[in-house]
């Protein structure tokens, strides 16, 4: 009961970044995330929801500092993340992925990008026709094989982009 007042407590300082823009509200929200995840028990429902808050309030303060320290946890967060059969499994991956294609764009580390593709097609094989969100992951995914390409120029990665966007190759 604790873990989700500081969770919603957490989000409401989340929401209060989201309109004025001040880190100290982000650094809140997080706090109170935090405290959430290390109340809830291994194993719990809710522990999936909690940790993609968490990493998401700690993504949100990479996109506004560049600090590659911010990143590396929100990916150490959300890579906890992998309940089996998890209706929201999918969206988790799919943000996984985002993580790791941006620390990519940061960093340049090849590993990091091979995540990011990795995850992304997880998020999509998991991820039902018809599904709202289904377009927008195989976009996520289509653009982490043009990132590895353009670092690699590797033809087989802009292949397997064709076959993501249903792109006939030239």
């Amino acid at each position: 009961m604790l873990a989700a007042l500081l969770k919603h407590h957490g989000k409401s300082f989340s929401c209060r970044f989201e309109c004025a823009g001040d880190l100290d509200d982000l650094s809140e929200a997080i706090q109170n995330q935090q405290c959430a995840v290390q109340l809830t028990p291994e194993g719990h429902p809710q522990l999936p929801f909690y940790l993609c808050s968490l990493g998401t309030s700690i993504w949100r303060r990479f996109e506004r500092t560049g600090d590659l320290d911010d990143i590396s946890e929100a990916i150490r967060n959300q890579y906890t993340i992998d309940p089996e059969g998890h209706p929201d499994l999918p969206s988790y991956l799919n943000n996984l992925g985002n993580s790791f294609s941006r620390r990519f764009e940061r960093s340049g580390d090849l590993d990091d990008v091979s995540e990011a593709i990795r995850n992304h097609q997880r998020a999509v094989q998991l991820t039902q026709d018809g599904h709202p969100d289904l377009p927008s992951r195989h976009n996520n995914l289509g653009n982490s094989f043009s990132r590895c390409f353009e670092r690699t120029g590797d033809l087989d990665d802009l292949q397997r982009l064709s076959e993501v966007t249903n792109m006939p190759s030239k």
